[in-house]
């Protein structure tokens, strides 16, 4: 038997290879239509598959070569195209299996154009990662990217010194949706963008600003092909953009409906009582100086005349995609830029220090303190001292007592006080009538004041969220990054809504509802104008409206707690 399967190995041709996979076959099928003189494009792939365990989840990402056109004044450029966000197999290894009519897998896949420079014979590969990164993004968190959706990236595309440091996405000019046995694909291609140009994409909208990028060769041309090179915006290149831009946001307002944000809210009534500098006490702030860039979960927004508010999902029924990163940041570093960062680590000399115990820890200081031994690896104590710090741990009578729970600790007080029918700390059956109370609880809770607080980067959004969405009759929403937390600002002619005027702000479990009555539009439009220039700004700053018992903090971006 063994001389058999022998045999027939030695039979198999040397030149074998499986067959491609048939939503695979069918977009190199697309791509040969545009590139037939080009059947074997250089391709960089996965080299542990992400249906294998690998850490890519593209497949694959082909390089073509465009010659551009030079009757649209199309500059050749390289032309990146990926396989793996759509279902290539069918069999349910990495998408679900759905029939030819849905979209198949996240039902897109990225492309991306770079400007070719004439010294180059070869593609660069940075693209790919960057492609990778996107599609990293999309598998973990669920959020498919759409045309005029945009992206936050903080750096250049290319780790160089290019203003190109963030995205648009736009739909390919010449890639449309094909359809394969999975279902149809469409093509959204990747354009680099300045800060300038993402402002404009975020106070307005994205198919406007590309429709600007379109019409300017130097900025992307019909094509919207990427060039790390330019040095100028669009509001540079075209004076008569700006006047475009603002009037747009005048008719239509913004179609960036939420953001992902590092924000909080709320409800200190002593707050709204002025102190000696008629101002209010700021929150305590981190002494981390660590700052995260905030990526925008961007969603288009609703352009109805009486939008529906959307409900809030919580983290475990956002992130049902396990194990890696979801955030928009790269992860590949320079290395001098590492060195330095190191050093950084290594020595800091601090002018005051203030630190912070719980109490089982601060007691042990005595501990630490008597150890006759200046070693820092010194881990044996005087056996009198420990019996000290030991008492210390083992009674302490308080006079007075301020516990702090956080939302939905805070409503199981009720269930905790008067459903326990045993006193002893072991008793853990609660009254179901108590437990609905509870519940209730959760649901709404009205708040008589409010005090918001947001990092710099959210927080100059907030013009953009009351001139952009509100003034329109929409709502805008600022999603936390460390939890649950979610702040609506919304418009009265917002419906499915917890709040009205008599209780303009209602708390919905995590979810804060803010309304925003038309008559305070333009007076909070108004009060907010100096966060359009953050580089003026002394921070922590706090906006106060005493009548309607409303403040704003902003805190910086690396001391936000």
């Amino acid at each position: 038997m063994a001389d058999i399967d022998r045999l027939q190995c030695r039979n198999i041709p040397m030149n074998f290879l499986p067959p491609t996979p048939p939503g695979l076959e069918a977009l190199y099928l697309a791509c040969r239509r545009i590139y037939p003189d080009q059947p074997n494009p250089l391709q960089v792939a996965a080299l542990v598959k992400y249906w294998l365990g690998g850490p890519d989840p593209l497949d694959y990402i082909s390089m073509y070569a465009n010659p551009g056109d030079v009757e649209l004044d199309i500059p050749p450029h390289w032309h990146y195209i990926s396989f793996g966000l759509s279902d290539l197999h069918g069999d349910g290894r990495v998408h679900e299996v759905t029939g030819p009519e849905t979209p198949s897998g996240f039902g897109f896949e990225l492309t991306f154009r770079l400007r070719r420079e004439a010294s180059e014979t070869a593609p660069p590969t940075w693209p790919a990662t960057l492609m990778q990164s996107l599609a990293k993004y999309v598998f973990q968190s669920g959020n498919t990217l759409c045309a005029g959706d945009h992206v936050s990236w903080h750096c250049a595309l290319d780790n160089s010194e290019s203003r190109i440091q963030h995205i648009l996405m736009a739909a390919d000019p010449q890639l449309t949706t094909t359809t394969t046995p999975f279902g149809p694909v469409s093509f959204v291609q990747v354009v680099g963008i300045c800060k300038e140009e993402l402002l404009a994409a975020q106070r307005w909208n994205g198919p406007g600003v590309l429709d600007i990028l379109k019409r300017l060769p130097v900025a992307g041309g019909a094509w919207l092909v990427t060039d790390m090179r330019r040095g100028e915006n669009i509001l540079e290149l075209d004076p008569a953009a700006q006047e475009e831009v603002d009037r747009g946001i005048e008719e239509d307002g913004s179609n960036l409906s939420g953001v992902s944000a590092r924000c909080s809210w709320s409800e200190f009534n002593q707050l709204f009582t002025p102190g000696e500098s008629g101002g209010l006490a700021t929150p305590p702030l981190s002494p981390h100086s660590d700052s995260e860039q905030i990526q925008a979960a961007l969603k288009k927004g609703s352009l109805n005349t009486r939008p529906v508010l959307p409900p809030i999902k919580g983290q475990a029924e956002r992130h049902g995609i396990d194990s890696r990163d979801t955030s928009l940041e790269s992860h590949f570093y320079d290395e001098d830029c590492l060195s330095e960062a190191t050093e950084l680590v290594r020595t800091r000399r601090l002018e005051s220090l203030h630190l912070t115990f719980n109490l089982e820890s601060g007691t042990l200081l005595r501990l630490v303190i008597c150890s006759r031994d200046t070693s820092l690896e010194s881990h044996f104590y005087d056996e009198d001292c420990l019996s000290e710090a030991t008492e210390l741990v083992r009674t302490r009578r308080l006079e007075s007592l301020h516990l702090t729970f956080n939302l939905e600790s805070g409503t199981l007080l009720r269930l905790c006080c008067y459903s326990s029918r045993d006193t002893s700390l072991e008793s853990h059956f609660y009254d179901e009538d108590c437990l609905s109370e509870a519940t209730e609880l959760v649901r709404t809770r009205r708040l008589e004041s409010l005090h918001l607080t947001f990092n710099l980067e959210s927080g100059i959004l907030l013009p953009l969220a009351i001139r952009g969405r509100v003034r329109h009759g929409r709502h805008f929403t600022f999603k936390s990054v460390l939890g649950d937390t979610a702040i609506t600002l919304v418009a009265a002619s917002v419906t499915g809504t917890f709040v009205d005027a008599d209780k303009p702000y209602v708390a919905h479990g995590p979810w804060l509802q803010v309304l925003i009555p038309e008559d305070f539009i333009e007076i909070m439009a108004t009060s907010l104008e100096p966060l359009n220039n953050p580089d003026q700004l002394t921070l922590p700053k706090t906006f106060f409206w005493k009548e309607r018992k409303l403040a704003i903090t902003i805190l910086s971006d690396g001391r936000y707690q």
